[in-house]
């Protein structure tokens, strides 16, 4: 009988000395044997999975099975009792289900930053540059128009401004370069001053 967990500590607390495993048929094939174990456990403990190796056994009546010839890992759990009496698990060396709400809550609060963190900032690196260059082709779209002489050399100061703009931005982000390139293309008036 070999304890494999959850832990090295809990494994400490008791040592099962004695186990029943029935054998209950298989699944696939006569070599995925199902085994049901039982063991008689103090109210603290409750056993969790098992896993029964023999090796060379095909039946009751195999007469190449020998003494000693399986073997059985189990999990020990601890029970609600076993909770209070030896402690749950650990978290930084505190015990996490002895803790406060406020520390749980706390530690919650922290994980889900840190996970929201790893979600935001590569969706920020990625769709940033198309989103800054749409809002500044925006700006440079609300600049007034005057009249007469001084109406044209604005939008003529206009068309330079959003060339250059549009230049730097497409220059430096290949997302709001296709962005832009796209608008170029569908006859935006801003692009006419590029040869």
């Amino acid at each position: 009988l070999t304890c494999t967990g959850p832990s090295r500590r809990i494994c400490n607390l008791y040592k099962i000395e004695t186990m029943r495993c029935v054998n209950d048929g298989f699944d696939y094939d006569e070599e995925d044997v199902q085994w049901t174990c039982t063991a008689s456990l103090p109210p603290e403990f409750k056993l969790g999975s098992t896993d029964v190796v023999c090796e060379g056994y095909r039946d009751a009546e195999d007469r190449w099975v020998l003494k000693g010839s399986c073997a059985v890992e189990y999990r020990l759990l601890l029970t609600e009792r076993g909770e209070e009496r030896f402690g749950g698990g650990r978290l930084f060396g505190l015990g996490w289900k002895r803790s406060s709400p406020a520390v749980r809550d706390w530690v919650s609060w922290i994980g889900n930053l840190l996970f929201l963190g790893f979600m935001v900032v590569p969706f920020g690196l990625v769709f940033l540059p198309a989103i800054l260059a749409v809002l500044v082709c925006a700006a440079v779209d609300v600049v007034g128009v005057g009249s007469g002489e001084e109406g044209q050399e604005m939008v003529t100061m206009d068309m330079a401004r959003r060339l250059v703009l549009r230049r730097r931005i497409a220059g430096t982000q290949g997302v709001a370069g296709s962005i832009l390139d796209r608008r170029r293309r569908a006859g935006d008036p801003g692009f006419g001053l590029e040869r």
